[in-house]
């Protein structure tokens, strides 16, 4: 269960296909009960399990995932390869949260945009029908005076943007030069750090 604007759900969902295992996306906003009844805390994904249990937390939805179903493996065989890509994918939770929160909730025009698709996929979820066209702008507004204050909290603020916005472009120039010669970082097919990384700049 997750949502389209959320790195951590598309990380997940990404895995799922590249491991070529069925599966449903259940959205978010559309099952608030089914989602209340089994998340511990108020964050996707929610992964079920098909013994009806559910996992939180996409690192270890991941972990779970390469345990049950070790082919095509998202490690790299060579030792050395698999820690750096488990570092890189701890990189795009934690730092590339960071970015993402500055990129997406730093600047008016973008503000906007993430606050009107989170606003139609709420109202849309919740059945409002012809209400929506009263409703969307008025929950847009709400969210965007909800995450803007929430960008301290997530480690993204008026101190450190410009270390954020250095920091983004010099991620973007290296990755720029290391993929022109190959698919993805570590080669020819992804890795924990592709996944991580990819959910973020998403």
């Amino acid at each position: 269960m997750g949502r389209p604007e959320s790195g951590y759900s598309v990380k997940v969902r990404s895995a799922l296909r590249f491991k070529n295992l069925p599966f449903e996306w259940i959205d978010r906003f559309a099952n608030d009960s089914l989602f209340k009844a089994h998340a511990k805390v108020p964050l996707i994904p929610l992964f079920f399990l098909q013994d009806g249990s559910a996992i939180q937390d996409s690192t270890p939805i991941l972990e779970q995932l390469e345990q049950r179903h070790p082919e095509p493996s998202l490690h790299p065989q060579d030792p050395a390869l698999r820690f750096l890509s488990e570092l890189m994918e701890e990189y795009g939770d934690e730092w590339g949260n960071k970015l993402m929160f500055h990129y997406r909730w730093g600047y008016p025009a973008d503000q906007q945009r993430r606050g009107r698709t989170l606003a139609q996929g709420i109202v849309e979820g919740k059945g409002f029908g012809w209400a929506s066209l009263v409703a969307t702008p008025i929950m847009k507004r709400m969210i965007i005076k909800r995450m803007i204050p929430r960008m301290a909290f997530a480690g993204a603020n008026d101190n450190n943007a410009p270390i954020l916005v250095e920091s983004f472009a010099a991620l973007v120039d290296m990755l720029e030069a290391h993929l022109k010669q190959r698919p993805y970082l570590f080669g020819s097919r992804p890795a924990f750090g592709d996944f991580g990384l990819w959910g973020q700049l998403w």
